[in-house]
């Protein structure tokens, strides 16, 4: 099933949803805190109570929230954290283990997706995500 964003965004709407981000910026809440400005100029959104880095991150789970109802994904999760490289010991020096957290995590079709909501690749997303599909090749990994 394809749908368009102004399809999605009916869904978004009859179900309660406030689309944030195309139109009008979201009004800043001001009983949150001063918060210093993102490196990506990223902000911060409040959607059912979770905090997400991004209005991007934010529309991408209204979505997926939606995508679940309707029975299309199964198992949404946040913040999934996958080992890359598991922490070691070398020459009396701790390494940690290389993680790599995704936004979200479902299963579509009986396989296993993860999606990272990107507005930016850094060069050390582009490395972990290289690591993570050698390691979970049978995990579907989106970017978005």
């Amino acid at each position: 099933m394809n749908l368009t964003q102004k399809d999605l965004d009916a869904i978004l709407q009859r179900d309660g949803y406030a689309i944030i981000g195309r139109d009008a910026p979201a009004a800043p809440d001001p009983a949150a805190p001063a918060s210093r400005a993102h490196k990506y100029g990223a902000r911060a959104t409040v959607i059912d109570g979770v905090t997400f880095a991004s209005q991007k991150e934010a529309r991408e789970y209204q979505a997926l929230v939606t995508l679940e109802r309707m029975g299309l994904i199964s198992d949404l999760r946040l913040q999934p954290r996958y080992e890359l490289q598991a922490a070691f010991d070398r020459d009396g020096v701790h390494h940690r283990a290389i993680v790599y957290v995704g936004d979200f995590a479902f299963v579509r079709d009986g396989r296993q997706v993860v999606v990272d909501a990107k507005g930016f690749q850094t060069a050390v997303f582009r490395l972990k995500q290289k690591l993570f599909l050698a390691k979970y090749p049978d995990i579907v990994m989106e970017v978005r």
